[in-house]
């Protein structure tokens, strides 16, 4: 769970399983350059969480929870992975650093846990 800023509570970033909580996708991914400059501030960490597990990208699921490598959204930011549409994000760059679309593989594949 995290707070309004994406801030893991309680500091702890991944589930018992190991699985990375959205807090900490939220803040390697989501805040700052990497999406803000051209989509401005999603909202808290709740409405961008209820926007990637139930939005659509590239007219498909954002997410395939349990899939990382199938879904719109890593495809959109991961280096080295083509596109579904469009161009990589963010606008400009061949994607997101390869530590920060690791852990949005990490937490799709784990099956997108709050």
């Amino acid at each position: 769970m995290c707070d309004a800023k994406g801030v893991c509570v309680a500091g702890k970033t991944v589930t018992d399983k190991g699985v990375p909580k959205f807090c900490a996708v939220y803040k390697e991914v989501f805040v700052g350059p990497n999406c803000s400059g051209c989509h401005g501030f999603w909202g808290t960490s709740n409405s961008t969480y209820n926007k990637l597990t139930t939005g659509f990208c590239c007219n498909d699921s954002c997410i395939s929870k349990g899939n990382g490598s199938a879904s719109a959204i890593y495809k959109k930011v991961a280096p080295g992975v083509s596109a579904p549409c469009g161009s990589k994000m963010p606008d400009g760059t061949s994607g997101v650093s390869a530590a920060a679309a690791k852990i949005l593989k990490d937490w799709i594949d784990g099956g997108a846990p709050k």
